[in-house]
């Protein structure tokens, strides 16, 4: 299979160096669209935007990250979400159970991310949504849970966009989120939540990397990338040049370019 690198060179607009979190915080989130319910528990929703024209509309799937962690929601990715929308995506950011001191995140999360992604066929017909071009994407934890999840759901979904992702659990638990990782496997086995080590996933794959994150280094992307790839998966590699962590969820970015195309092709994928 082959393993395509890309770069994108361009102003970041906050100043300089990469974007921190505390950088995407301060951006007040824009209008949820449309919250709706998945489930009957407080954390089982997701926020619909759908851009405007009749459709059918391309659906984007998306999950957000923040270390799995309960104190960080889906408002972490609500400009991505709307950006998409405007360019012609309808958007479902799910959110799900997350861990905390009391709680583990296994099964609940996983539970929840397919509650959330299955619920798309509910909302298809009244919303003009387009079931027969579904992309999941994540970024962060949320691309963990989005690379997981496509090997889950492949009658579903055409493809898969991981936003430095943690495709590695048991390789990161030291050193990406540190303590968060156990807490998310809990009980479960690495071997079915962690995708490097379900691959190959039979679904098409797009791993986009930061080159300065320095919260998950592109070296974790880049050595799931080859992995899938060795085993058959369809995998494309996007390096981004000179961003960091955050600059993926940011559209005022120029790593924004990369993510929309990454997304187009995933949409075009068969």
């Amino acid at each position: 299979m082959r393993l395509a690198f890309l770069a994108a060179v361009g102003p970041v607009l906050f100043g300089a160096g990469p974007l921190q979190f505390s950088d995407v915080q301060k951006m007040p989130p824009p209008p949820a669209g449309r919250r709706i319910a998945y489930g009957k528990l407080p954390d089982q929703f997701g926020d619909l935007r759908v851009p405007e024209g009749p459709g059918p509309h391309p659906l984007v799937v998306l999950i957000h990250g923040g270390c799995w962690l309960q104190s960080i929601n889906l408002d972490n990715i609500a400009h991505l979400a709307s950006a998409l929308a405007k360019d012609g995506f309808a958007t479902w950011s799910i959110e799900y159970r997350r861990v905390n001191e009391e709680s583990n995140g296994s099964p609940e999360t996983f539970e929840d991310v397919l509650l959330g992604i299955d619920h798309v066929k509910n909302i298809a017909a009244q919303n003009n949504l387009d079931l027969k071009r579904v992309v999941l994407a994540g970024h962060s934890a949320g691309g963990h849970l989005a690379l997981w999840a496509a090997s889950q759901r492949r009658d579903l979904i055409r493809a898969v966009v991981s936003l430095s992702g943690v495709p590695d659990l048991r390789g990161a638990s030291a050193t990406v989120c540190p303590g968060a990782i156990p807490l998310l496997v809990g009980r479960s086995d690495y071997s079915k939540i962690s995708p490097i080590e379900m691959l190959p996933l039979g679904v098409p794959q797009w791993i986009i990397t930061g080159s300065l994150d320095n919260i998950v280094p592109a070296k974790w992307g880049e050595q799931y990338a080859a992995a899938a790839s060795k085993k058959g998966d369809r995998v494309q590699l996007v390096s981004v040049k000179d961003a960091g962590h955050f600059e993926l969820i940011v559209p005022t970015t120029a790593a924004y370019r990369l993510v929309l195309d990454s997304i187009k092709a995933a949409l075009a994928a068969r």
